[in-house]
């Protein structure tokens, strides 16, 4: 039986190593582990002339939240006659990448994104003194300002070529425009809360608007989680109590828990592909304290996926070119009084209409746009599902659709059709109206 001992003892033993090293691997690639990205760069270096800058020696960092930047690849490639240069690199894939190109005494860079990949799997980026500006700008953001939900492509539109060129070698103008960036942006975000006192019960009203880029539905609703969760010092900061003592007050309904998110078209300087995100909660509490209400907006603002999907509806109303570049109000009254003639489009949507239905719909509007139609119309579309059951509805002039729109028209019908059958919700609404006024 010694030899049987033996033999167990190693079997044991060995199987004993094994379990380890099987372990060692799986926790290696544990879920909770960086994931990493192997990224294909290739660029180009351009000088004020827009000229290649031969002999630049090129360089990859990952940005970090605090605005500090990890070296990833080092001087490893040097720009050929025409300012090329191609990179191959591993990343944390979770990072945005910087790419960094020296010469002498002359430094550019830009903010690469690893999901603006060609065809072939590249990703193709200019680095100039326009990217240089923008990146530098935004990079100061992350480490001075924190964030507050600003991403480089807002930078990338609300800067620009001109003022780009205004201020590249001008650091004083740099900072300047750096602040005037954080002024628009925070035009463009506002968080309101506020707690009206009667009697022994606090009706309480949060509201939030915010500007973004992100329109993809996973990628929204994360945003939307990201930007309406608040700590409490915030919520301390922005609190506003009233008390009222109207004892005829009905208006108590409408604050169940109600939720409404509303996304909707707002434009950054010379984009249109931005959204503007509106958040309202009302609730009531039956403690008037301070420190209960700030704690029970702090738990409030924690919004599940669950929450948002039930409680977002998609906008969309616009006037064709008379909208102004900047999305912002109706402020100039002599500029404003054409927006009530030419094309309009009105979407009403509780889903996330697809990208192949909002460009179809894009082109369809352009080029009424560009026909230059005298004659009022109105073309209506609505699609609706219930418990499975999907129905269509078109209304407009037959006629016009027929000899003019008929190509587009048709496939903005199949392609919001498919939207809605796809839907993993038992109710969608979704209605169109392209109207000549």
């Amino acid at each position: 039986m010694k030899w049987l001992n033996s033999v167990r003892e190693k079997w044991i033993g060995a199987s004993g190593i094994l379990f380890m090293l099987l372990f060692l691997m799986a926790c290696s690639q544990s879920p909770n582990s960086p994931a990493t990205s192997e990224l294909d760069i290739e660029g180009q270096v351009l000088d004020d002339q827009v000229d290649g800058v031969p002999g630049a020696q090129v360089s990859i960092s990952e940005l970090t939240e605090s605005g500090s930047m990890d070296i990833i690849a080092r001087d490893g490639v040097e720009t050929n006659a025409s300012g090329k240069f191609n990179f191959t690199v591993n990343h944390s894939g979770n990072r945005l990448v910087v790419v960094v190109a020296r010469k002498g005494n002359e430094q550019w860079q830009t903010i690469i994104d690893e999901h603006n990949r060609s065809q072939t799997g590249r990703i193709h980026s200019v680095v100039d003194f326009e990217t240089t500006v923008e990146s530098r700008v935004f990079i100061e953001i992350m480490r001075n300002h924190k964030n507050h939900g600003v991403t480089f492509k807002e930078v990338q539109k609300f800067i620009g070529s001109e003022r780009a060129a205004e201020v590249a070698h001008d650091n004083g103008a740099v900072g300047t425009l750096i602040s005037e960036f954080m002024e628009h942006h925070r035009d463009k975000m506002k968080t309101e809360i506020e707690a009206e006192i009667r009697d022994s019960t606090a009706f309480v009203k949060m509201e939030q608007k915010f500007a973004t880029t992100t329109d993809t539905g996973d990628g929204l609703i994360d945003t939307i989680m990201a930007h309406f969760q608040m700590d409490a010092l915030t919520v301390d900061s922005l609190l506003e109590l009233k008390w009222e003592e109207d004892e005829d007050y009905d208006g108590g309904d409408e604050y169940t828990n109600y939720l409404e998110i509303e996304v909707d078209d707002w434009d950054f300087p010379g984009d249109s592909g931005s959204k503007k995100i509106e958040v309202k909660y009302k609730f009531t509490s039956d403690s008037t304290a301070r420190s209960d209400l700030v704690a029970a907006i702090v738990a409030r603002s924690q919004l599940t996926r669950t929450q948002i999907e039930n409680a977002i509806r998609y906008e969309d109303d616009h006037h064709g070119d008379d909208d102004d570049d900047h999305g912002d109000d109706d402020d100039d009254d002599d500029e404003g009084d054409d927006d009530d003639e030419g094309i309009s489009v009105e979407v009403h949507s509780n889903i996330m209409l697809s990208e192949e239905s909002r460009t179809t719909l894009d082109s369809l509007t352009r080029f009424l746009e560009n026909a230059g139609l005298q004659e009022e119309f109105e073309l209506e579309l609505t699609v609706e599902k219930d418990d499975g059951s999907v129905s269509v509805e078109q209304e407009g002039e037959s006629e016009l659709v027929s000899s003019i729109v008929a190509e587009l028209w048709n496939a903005l019908v199949q392609s919001v059709i498919a939207d809605v059958e796809n839907s993993t919700e038992n109710e969608v609404l979704v209605e169109i109206e392209i109207e000549n006024e």
